[in-house]
């Protein structure tokens, strides 16, 4: 009878700390319609001589998210010119710090000369990610560009 209570008590903490584990630990996806916008960016619908760079630098930056989180959405907005990358930053971490995102340091330092990237990650059992880009163009009097890729 002892035997049984026990066995019956370690069975209901076992199941007690398996809820609270997938708790912690599964969170529901974000789509983009989650992802807040940056203050100064704005939808864009473009055609033009810059789609094709954006176009690969999207590619460029889903195949990097794809490896570790798997396949990624992404949105493009216009940014005034000389958008400030550190500004950008703060902005997403601050609201990605409110939801438990952290900085993947790691994919964050993949950097090219063409724009910035930052990545940040939620989740242990099914993690996901989101990546903002910053894609300046040249000559710094065009918009400049914002990538948000959010994965699956």
């Amino acid at each position: 009878m002892k035997r049984t209570l026990v066995l019956a008590l370690v069975i209901a903490l076992v199941l007690v700390a398996g809820v609270i584990a997938v708790g912690l630990f599964a969170r529901p996806r974000v789509t983009q319609a989650d992802i807040p916008l940056y203050p100064a960016a704005q939808e864009s619908t473009f055609e033009g001589a810059f789609e094709i760079p954006l176009d690969l630098v999207a590619t460029e930056v889903q195949l990097a998210l794809r490896e570790r989180y798997g396949p990624a959405d992404n949105e493009i907005y216009t940014l005034p010119p000389g958008a400030d990358w550190e500004a950008i930053q703060r902005f997403y971490g601050g609201e990605f710090a409110k939801d438990g995102w952290r900085l993947d340091d790691e994919l964050s330092r993949l950097q090219h000369d063409k724009y910035k990237m930052a990545v940040w990650k939620r989740g242990l059992l099914d993690p996901q990610a989101v990546a903002v880009v910053l894609v300046p163009q040249p000559g710094g009097t065009d918009n400049d560009y914002l990538l948000v890729l959010v994965t699956r």
